[in-house]
């Protein structure tokens, strides 16, 4: 029994000593492979990011149609039309959401 323990303690020893040459040797052949996968991660990471943060993704959008070139928050620019359509909605939303009334009304008794 102990000549079969001592086989088995000496080839675990040998096959430890392989895996960690083998470690060694894919770390040498991985190694220009590092600063390209850690950019790709933080691509990934902004991605990410942004994906759970939408919001700033469309005021990003909309601030670069506003500050694009050609585009005049006082001219006759695509901003400024958005703007003044935006502006009536609001306001007609307002009119109509006052239009209604305050308080729920009492049911009405038919004789």
């Amino acid at each position: 029994m102990d000549k079969r323990l001592n086989m088995l303690a000496k080839r675990r020893h040998l096959l430890l000593t392989q895996a960690a040459i083998q470690r060694e040797l894919l770390m040498d052949e991985l190694a220009p492979w590092q600063a390209r996968l850690a950019m790709a991660e933080k691509g990934l990471s902004a991605v990410r990011y942004v994906k759970s943060h939408p919001t700033l993704l469309i005021g990003g959008l909309a601030l670069f149609g506003l500050l694009r070139p050609g585009a005049s928050l006082l001219g006759r620019g695509r901003a400024a039309k958005w703007l003044h359509t935006g502006l009536a909605t609001v306001k007609i939303a307002r009119k109509l959401y006052s239009m209604l009334p305050k308080k729920p009304l009492p049911p009405q008794v038919v004789k």
